[in-house]
């Protein structure tokens, strides 16, 4: 009795791996733009630190 994979596994496998690659580019971007706003973060701070003084 020979098992008979089914069709779609490879077309879902496929889309799984489709949706992981635009996951990871979009949490990719989103640590770009975390890493940006805590540059910007880092200079406000130094700036208002330069102002009390």
């Amino acid at each position: 009795n020979v098992a008979v994979e089914p069709v779609f596994t490879d077309i879902s496998y496929c889309k799984v791996l489709e949706a992981s690659n635009v996951l990871k580019e979009f949490i990719d971007q989103q640590n770009v733009n975390t890493a940006i706003l805590l540059k910007e973060n880092e200079k406000l701070t130094m700036e208002d630190e330069e102002l009390k003084q």
